[in-house]
């Protein structure tokens, strides 16, 4: 993070905080660019947002955690604790209604959206717990003004979740973030637009192949906005395991493909750890990295 320089008035009684600059691009002398991709949930922000779950005879709800989604998510219905109980995929009244936006009421009122009313939610416990394992690379992102996407399972619109990002930047008095493109891949519009911009790739609803997808096209959205330049550089945060899986042959294709001399990062945050991937033609380097901030040495997805 930047640091900030303190000026005294007389009698040193005011002091100010003035921030430094923003930090150029490590090649922007060569107009290269710095382009940092997130998934949102248990990543950049520990959310509140509940996965409902159906008992399989009764049809009782039981609400569950994204966390305890990812530890047992592949035995609802199969064994363990949630073997009685399945999943229902009704858009509005199903197990991932909270992902949604709400559709207006009979008189065409929009109701607000889970996910602003979850955000908010989350802001009032203490930092340590809403910040989610990539905040600082997200913070030192948008503080830098660096190309941000947003590439999230979440349905909600793109507007939502700007909303919502633009909400969490106020609240952490941080810039409007400098907006590449916004990926909720689970949202109906989106996910048409992704299974129709990439040629010769399944029509799959997979959350991690439309996520392998949002990937290739917030590249080529990068390179069309900011020139075809070698010295671009492309980092994905997520904390799913699929998914980085998916992700890591999303960024392989690239760099075998139009865009070999550019770079390619993955950073995995499952279960709170941080471990960057870079991406070569035919190898992969791994990396243990830090998420904590030094003053002396400016946190990036990209330092090795």
């Amino acid at each position: 993070m930047n640091k900030q320089h303190r000026h005294k008035q007389s009698g040193d009684q005011l002091e100010l905080e003035i921030p430094t600059p923003p930090e150029q691009d490590r090649n922007h002398q060569k107009g290269g660019r710095s382009f940092y991709f997130f998934d949102f949930d248990d990543n950049v922000v520990n959310m509140l947002t509940t996965i409902v779950l159906f008992h399989q005879k009764s049809g009782k709800e039981l609400p569950i955690t994204t966390q305890q989604m990812a530890k047992l998510g592949n035995m609802v219905g199969k064994s363990g604790p949630y073997q009685d109980y399945q999943f229902n995929y009704c858009e509005q009244s199903g197990s991932f209604r909270h992902f949604r936006d709400p559709l207006p009421d009979e008189r065409g009122s929009k109701k607000r959206s889970p996910f602003l009313i979850d955000l908010q939610e989350a802001l009032k416990l203490p930092e340590h717990r809403w910040k989610g394992p990539s905040w600082n690379f997200f913070s030192y992102a948008v503080t830098n003004q660096r190309p941000l996407s947003i590439i999230t399972a979440r349905g909600h619109t793109p507007d939502t979740i700007k909303e919502g990002i633009n909400l969490l930047c106020r609240h952490m008095e941080l810039p409007t973030p400098n907006y590449l493109a916004i990926f909720p891949v689970s949202h109906l519009a989106t996910r048409d637009r992704l299974n129709s911009s990439i040629h010769n790739a399944p029509d799959s609803a997979s959350t991690s192949e439309l996520k392998r997808k949002a990937i290739i096209c917030s590249v080529q959205q990068g390179v069309e906005t900011y020139g075809n330049n070698s010295y671009h550089r492309f980092g994905m945060s997520d904390d799913d395991p699929h998914n980085l899986k998916l992700i890591t042959q999303a960024m392989v294709e690239l760099k075998r493909g139009a865009y070999s001399n550019m770079s390619f990062f993955v950073i995995d945050t499952h279960q709170g750890d941080c471990r960057k991937t870079e991406i070569l033609a035919h190898h992969l380097i791994k990396h243990e990295i830090s998420a904590e901030l030094d003053d002396d040495h400016p946190l990036s997805l990209f330092d090795t």
